[in-house]
């Protein structure tokens, strides 16, 4: 499948099952591997008077499947029925679940205990392929004393903490309770979430203390960035660890930090710098890595393309443009093009080098980053549109365009709307005979199904796989709902290394199944292909045409996209 096929596949699409405006149910999440069950710290220092002892455990690297992990207690200097209350259970995750998980253990308030004395917990017995890290075992350290001559406990005030990206720092504040004997120390230190440090966050570690009898609340910054806007929420933790000379290290010992992106949750990037205006109806213009030029079925003359950076482009059209049926927005090609003529033109003469100029041609083991940004301005109502990114791959780093078809047809549906049913908006693309289900990659949840009979003109041995982004509009009182989103950040290495899997499952856990019903076993994705291009475009069949569209692909080692 690709662009050029765009009303054959769109009424292919109205022919299947529907689902009504109620949209899919979200299931649960799956990533490429169960994960790793670690404990929240490597040791743990209690009070004797602070009751019990919180420990925590988190799963990361992965959330595929369910899993399950046994912990239990055991004795060291401190002994079970004296000084704490031997515990042991098991912890789950259900298949999607990333939660940290917590249990206590109690301790004795007895009166006499001196010094210091400790027991150890330990985690075992992982399931589902989850594995143990390290820490998998820590020390608990139980401190005597009253609580007026305790060093009593550090935690933070909350936990958590939200600013915005335009706000430059987050301040996060610490609290010493429960006594204040001697000077006592803790550390600190930010770890990414969806935020990356060095272009979200500046990440931030130390230590703060404080003198005998101090319980002041201290505090710390972290700044935060706004050189890369981005829409919706992005988050960093931030964990104490390491508390000193008997200091107790309590809830909440970590914090989330949700940073609100400054970028509008709607439209693309705002048009400046240079503009193309088309002449012809195949009319093209190079900026940066990316070609924009008028779609394979034949654009509109005088039509204009814009460019703030090779980061950020997009077109602008009247309202009497680009009607009809099909009447199809400009695309943007980065990488391999089955376009004749910009091939020969952006190649070195006697080459077939322009998808390796333009960054792309990346074997799918040597990949680092794939990620992209796509957004635009829709019409919501009395329209037929989609809005199309087709995925390349090749066994050569450097096809000639006379290779078109590729060997994988990667298709992703990012928002697709469609009047039926006297004017009643339905989904118009579950494709239930084609064995659909979902899958969530890279935090975005999709409908896929794989190999349409249909289209298998478009594999060349390979598969034609689809992923429908599902809705993310409020549906349940919208007559004019949308498939998908109009700005949407997609992870495409994480989808490639999804679909390089053997035996891959979906959201509910079950094996993928191709159109005909056949468990899918091998890859998808083989280990000999090359991610040669990505190309999108916007279709409308009736209606207002779009408005202030934008794509960006950063590959590797680029920034990350506006």
């Amino acid at each position: 499948m690709h662009l050029r096929d765009s009303s054959r596949r769109m009424a292919s699409y109205l022919g299947i099952v529907l689902l009504a405006t109620c949209g899919p149910a979200a299931l649960a999440s799956a990533s490429g591997s169960p994960g790793v069950l670690v404990l929240g710290q490597k040791s743990y220092s209690v009070a004797q008077g602070a009751v019990s002892a919180t420990v925590t455990v988190d799963r990361t690297g992965g959330t595929r499947g369910a899993i399950s992990v046994k912990y239990a207690t055991s004795n060291g200097t401190a002994v079970a029925g004296s000084d704490y209350t031997a515990k042991s259970g098991t912890l789950s995750w259900k298949a999607g679940g990333s939660a940290v998980k917590s249990f206590k253990v109690a301790v004795s308030s007895r009166a006499g205990l001196s010094g210091s004395k400790t027991f150890s917990i330990a985690l075992s017995g992982a399931t589902g392929g989850a594995t143990l890290g390290t820490p998998a075992s820590a020390a608990v350290t139980l401190m005597g004393g009253s609580s007026s001559g305790s060093a009593g406990s550090i935690s933070l005030s909350a936990a958590a903490y939200p600013v915005n990206q335009s706000g430059g720092s987050v301040t996060i504040n610490l609290q010493r309770t429960g006594g204040a004997s001697g000077a006592v120390a803790v550390n600190y230190a930010t770890a990414d979430g969806t935020a990356v440090a060095g272009s979200n966050y500046t990440p931030a570690s130390g230590s703060v203390s404080w003198a005998n009898g101090d319980t002041s609340t201290k505090s710390f910054s972290v700044a935060v960035s706004d050189a890369i806007p981005f829409s919706g929420s992005k988050t960093f933790t931030v964990t104490l660890s390491g508390a000193t000379d008997g200091a107790a290290l309590v809830k909440p010992s970590s914090a989330s930090v949700a940073i609100t992106g400054s970028e509008s949750q709607t439209g693309g990037c705002a048009q400046s710098g240079s503009s193309y205006t088309t002449s012809d109806d195949y009319g093209y213009m190079v900026y940066g890595n990316y070609v924009v030029s008028n779609n394979n079925w034949g654009g509109t003359p005088g039509q204009k393309f814009w460019a703030n950076s090779a980061n950020c482009w997009g077109v602008t059209t009247t309202a009497t443009q680009d009607t009809g049926s099909p009447g199809s927005y400009p695309d943007v090609t980065r990488g391999w093009s089955d376009n004749g003529a910009v091939m020969q033109q952006q190649s070195d003469s006697g080459t077939n080098d322009w998808t390796t100029k333009s960054g792309m041609g990346i074997s799918v083991t040597a990949l680092t980053q794939a990620t992209a940004h796509w957004a635009f301005t829709a019409p919501t109502s009395s329209a037929r549109w989609m809005g199309l990114m087709d995925i390349y791959f090749h066994q050569t780093n450097s096809p000639s365009y006379t290779q078109f078809p590729p060997y994988t047809d990667l298709m992703i549906d990012q928002a697709m709307m469609d009047q039926v049913f006297d004017g009643t908006t339905y989904y118009a693309a579950t494709a239930q005979q084609d064995h659909a289900t979902t899958v969530t990659l890279g935090g975005v949840q999709f409908l896929i199904y794989i190999d349409d009979p249909s289209e298998a003109a478009f594999h060349n041995g390979g598969h034609t796989i689809h992923l429908f982004e599902l809705p993310t509009a409020d549906t349940s009182n919208n007559a004019n709902p949308v498939w998908g989103s109009q700005n949407s950040r997609i992870n495409i290495k994480a989808i490639i290394d999804y679909l390089r899997e053997s035996n891959p499952v979906g959201d509910n856990g079950k094996p993928l199944e191709n159109a005909s019903g056949k468990v899918v076993t091998s890859p998808l994705i083989s280990a000999n292909l090359y991610l040669n291009a990505v190309n999108a475009g916007w279709e409308i069949i009736y209606g207002t045409p779009f408005s202030n569209t934008s794509f960006c692909l950063a590959m590797q080692n680029e920034a990350a996209c506006p």
